[in-house]
């Protein structure tokens, strides 16, 4: 996805699932700061991103994230994930749901991690089921999350 050729198939698959391309190009000039990020091995600023203007340009900005999170790069999947977290919508949270799901633990907690950013309350559920998952790291990121929740 770092290469303008991964970004421009996003786009194309966006397009084909009756996506607008105008809106899909618009969700990556949004976030062109976390591809130039990530491509420099660099942890992006999420919390620098305009999260309502993200939400304005959904689902356009969910497909972006879905499609960063279901590629093979570790470093994508995880920035997938956080903007899943930033964007805070209810839309995603099937695609948090089954990163929780998954047998990476780094991923799981990624998922968990975003969970943890987001204001839905399918979002705090999920944190309490995932408080008993049997790895235990999983469970601490679950805990911290739902304490940083709680602040």
């Amino acid at each position: 996805m770092e290469r303008p050729g991964d970004i421009r198939r996003i786009v194309g698959e966006g397009v084909s699932s009756g996506l607008s391309e105008a809106r899909l190009n618009a969700a990556v000039d949004q976030l062109k700061p976390v591809f130039e990020r990530v491509s420099f091995g660099e942890q992006p600023a999420y919390d620098d991103l305009d999260a309502a203007a993200l939400r304005e340009l959904e689902p356009e900005v969910g497909f972006v994230a879905r499609s960063m999170v279901l590629t093979p790069t570790a470093d994508l999947r995880i920035a997938g994930y956080h903007l899943m977290g930033v964007l805070d919508s209810k839309a995603v949270i099937p695609d948090l749901r089954a990163g929780l799901q998954s047998g990476r633990e780094w991923e799981r907690i990624e998922a968990v991690r975003a969970l943890g950013r987001m204001s839905q309350p399918d979002a705090r559920s999920l944190l309490l089921e995932t408080a008993g998952h049997p790895d235990l790291q999983t469970r601490r990121a679950a805990a911290e999350a739902l304490r940083i929740r709680a602040r």
